[in-house]
């Protein structure tokens, strides 16, 4: 069994030591970057293949919490840890080929840098950790967005770091508060007395972390910044952005907010409306879009306020469904955005007339977008139709029409500017098979037959939803596993 510790350690360490491989060899950086991801996705699955049978506690110094750091890893944690690694791996190998600014070998200590903090988020088991893993994980996205320095991607840059300071400061805050009511920082054990604040205190610990970790969720009105640095980042910078980034800040959200506060009506009620408000607002926006590249940006926000709306219904099945649903995002953003990298190779600029065509030129590319987005649409036998029936089953179930009715609209404007993008796609031009590289093609295949297994077999990933949402849902659970003892 790989400790999962290792999977923070070791890109951690790697990072600071790729000056050095670069000093050896600068054809090795790839390679060293490659391996390390690859070693995370190892001890992804082997801990996954692990918590299949139950959670796992590691202490540190063979202190038992809440006295010492922990990682806790259960259904939910276990899920997201394989999810994340596993994008990262293809992600790793879409690099292989990609042209990258010099200094290479700071690039990729950004990137691992990116995938240990987004690790350590979903891991640890400490609120003061998980700021320190929120702070690298954001310094780390700072860094990768402007690092093409040009205009596009300073500015996007500057938008991100001004406002995740902000985001992190608050969240910092937050933590300071709770730590002054009762004494302790690891999550399980704040969550056993939380019962001690008053009110007032809950709330104002609430806020803060919502419009704290509101920035990496991509929440209205914290989501300024990610139009503009999607748009300037490399391309598999914005694909981890929109997969593993804002999902690593959704989860932080979600395990504060489920565990570590208690899902009160009130808190579940602001998560489901500020979802829904950032849903409407990001597929108008979307709408307007001329640059393909800031259309799915706003897409992306869209899904997410779309997830976080799922979370705010706070029923089992809605749950269940949220987490289907960033799955799907996950699977079906990295498809568009890979895509749309390859893309931007033959043509000058991702202006939505400056692509038309493009499908016929690039067909097996078209295709792999296509299925992207219609998988986010929803399309029958895609993983996307499934985890959206879902949402809107669990949203009629809970009678909350109007609501309902409003993610219907949300997803008619999502429909409109998605299939106008791929009509676009294939007019205008004679067919020229001018296909890219497999290299560069093979991490997008493997996310689309994701998706279309997914489609076929729903079922297969049912057991892991309903583990990781019960986690959620059962908190007595999530402390008795840390301070009832579990053997490390």
């Amino acid at each position: 069994m790989v400790s999962p510790i290792l999977a923070i350690v070791i890109p951690l360490a790697i990072a600071f030591l790729m000056p050095f491989f670069s000093a050896l060899s600068r054809k090795s950086v790839k390679w060293v970057f490659l391996a390390v991801i690859a070693f995370n996705f190892y001890a992804a699955i082997m801990t996954f293949l692990r918590v299949l049978s139950g959670p796992i506690l590691v202490v540190t110094a063979g202190i038992k919490p809440p006295f010492a750091i922990n990682l806790l890893i259960g259904p939910l944690g276990g899920l997201l840890f394989l999810l994340f690694e596993g994008v990262a791996f293809l992600y790793a190998i879409f690099l292989l080929k990609a042209e990258i600014k010099e200094p290479v070998h700071r690039f990729f200590m950004l990137f691992l840098l990116n995938v240990a903090g987004a690790t350590g988020m979903i891991l640890t088991g400490d609120l003061f950790n998980l700021f320190v893993f929120l702070e690298i994980t954001g310094i780390s996205a700072y860094g990768l967005v402007g690092f093409k320095r040009d205009k596009k991607g300073l500015e996007g840059g500057v938008k991100y770091l001004i406002l995740g300071s902000v985001g992190s400061t608050l969240f910092l805050l937050g933590v300071a508060l709770l730590y002054s009511q009762v004494g302790t920082l690891n999550m399980a054990d704040i969550a056993g007395r939380i019962w001690m604040l008053k009110k007032p205190t809950l709330y104002a610990a609430f806020i803060m972390f919502l419009v704290g970790l509101g920035v990496e969720a991509e929440l209205f009105p914290m989501n300024a910044w990610v139009p503009d640095a999607y748009e300037g980042a490399h391309d598999t910078v914005t694909a981890i952005l929109s997969t593993v980034l804002s999902k690593a800040g959704l989860y932080a959200l979600i395990r504060v907010v489920f565990t570590v506060l208690s899902p009160q009506k009130a808190f579940l009620d602001l998560l489901l409306w500020a979802g829904l408000i950032t849903l409407l607002l990001a597929e108008l926006s979307a709408l307007r879009q001329k640059n393909v590249k800031r259309m799915i940006a706003y897409s992306s926000v869209g899904q997410m306020g779309l997830v976080v709306f799922a979370f705010g219904m706070g029923s089992l099945f809605a749950l269940q469904a949220a987490l289907f649903q960033a799955v799907n995002h996950v699977l079906s953003k990295g498809v568009l955005f890979l895509s749309l990298a390859i893309m931007g190779k033959k043509r000058e600029g991702l202006e939505l007339e400056n692509l038309r065509g493009i499908g016929r030129e690039l067909p097996v590319t078209g295709l792999l977008f296509s299925i992207g987005a219609l998988s986010l649409l929803g399309l029958p036998f895609l993983s996307g139709f499934w985890s959206k029936i879902s949402l809107l089953l669990s949203t009629a179930d809970l009678k909350l029409w109007v609501p309902l009715g409003l993610v219907l609209l949300a997803s008619i404007i999502e429909a409109f500017y998605y299939l106008r993008t791929i009509g676009v796609f294939y007019t205008g031009t004679d067919f020229r098979f001018r296909e890219t590289a497999f290299i560069r093609l093979l991490p997008v295949l493997v996310l689309v037959f994701v998706i279309l297994y997914l489609g076929f077999r729903p079922g297969v990933l049912a057991p892991y939803l309903k583990g990781a949402a019960k986690e959620l849902v059962d908190r007595s659970g999530y402390i008795g596993w840390v301070i009832g003892g579990l053997k490390p």
